[in-house]
């Protein structure tokens, strides 16, 4: 199984965050979305955007969880390869100057490293695997 999605409505104690979550076959992945640049609907826009990019037999893609802005100094985001019949899915923070590829918030695809099973300090990444017809379902 996967989707993404929000699973409330923003917090009225902090109305610049929304919290959503990402389901990967038998875990679910909570993230919080930044809402000053982005609001949910320009989140949930890229999000299809991605898949749809990715439904078109491209390898990789990537879904942004929480963007700050073009000036803002780091965003996050899943990246997702695809590897035969399964996705892979890493998360990942994207460091404004410091990571290449940087984030393009306008076609995030592009922003896709290679992928890479180990950290530059040489600590395992974590990864979900996920059945590749699982994720074109959700762009259907």
């Amino acid at each position: 199984m996967f989707d993404i999605r929000f699973i409330d409505e923003p917090n009225p104690e902090d109305e610049s965050l929304a919290l959503g979550e990402l389901v990967l076959g038998a875990s679910t992945e909570r993230f919080q979305s930044e809402l000053t640049y982005w609001s949910r609907s320009a989140y949930e826009q890229s999000w299809s955007a991605a898949l749809q990019h990715f439904a078109t037999n491209r390898d990789r893609t990537v879904l942004i969880t929480s963007y700050n802005g073009p000036q803002a100094a780091h965003h996050f985001a899943w990246n997702l390869w695809r590897l035969g019949d399964y996705v892979i899915f890493q998360e990942r923070l994207y460091l404004v100057g410091e990571v290449a590829p940087e984030l393009d918030s306008t076609e995030p695809w592009n922003s896709s490293p290679e992928r890479s099973t180990f950290s530059e300090d040489g600590q395992r990444v974590s990864e979900w695997r996920v059945p590749l017809s699982d994720v074109l379902a959700r762009t259907g």
